[in-house]
């Protein structure tokens, strides 16, 4: 966010609690926190992601926004 130009800071005042966390690998925790698949299961019964999962209340995702532009 910071290399796209976003002001951070102001979004992080937006309200309070709000917090910005990579969730590509472990992060600020120590662990991972485990999610089961309801019902039967296909391939996986669980999955272990970053634990910002489980303790956020609120989900925000922002995608990558592409800015190369279009070939002629």
């Amino acid at each position: 966010m910071l290399d796209s130009g976003w002001n951070v800071r102001s979004l992080e005042s937006a309200a309070t609690g709000v917090e910005f966390e990579n969730t590509n690998a472990l992060g600020k925790s120590k662990t991972y926190a485990r999610f089961k698949v309801p019902g039967t299961p296909y391939m996986f019964p669980a999955y272990d992601l970053n634990r910002a999962y489980q303790d956020t209340d609120v989900f925000v995702s922002l995608a990558k926004l592409r800015t190369t532009p279009p070939a002629a």
